[in-house]
């Protein structure tokens, strides 16, 4: 015998719960494909953090510059042009 729709709220919700891990898988794998390793280290750019965070870039650096007590040494740190070159043929290809 089968059940009308409304005698069966658990396939809605079950099916609401598949939408939103669906989305929450594609936001992870969009974050994790903005981490990148320099130097042993997994890093993220300032451009990824600021565009996550909705603020522009200058105003990011800014922040961490005025509130650097609140962050370790090793926070944020330039890279070399070497570095900077390997990053842009990893993200080309």
């Amino acid at each position: 015998m089968k059940r009308s729709k409304e005698e069966r709220p658990f396939e809605k919700i079950h099916s609401v719960l598949s939408v939103i891990k669906i989305k929450i898988n594609m936001e992870l794998q969009a974050i994790q494909s903005k981490i990148f390793t320099i130097r042993g280290t997994k890093v993220m750019l300032d451009r990824d953090l600021s565009e996550m965070y909705g603020v522009e870039t200058k105003n990011l650096n800014l922040s961490v510059k005025l509130n650097f007590k609140r962050f370790s040494l090793d926070f944020m740190f330039p890279l070399t042009i070497d570095e900077w070159q390997s990053l842009r043929l990893q993200n080309e290809t």
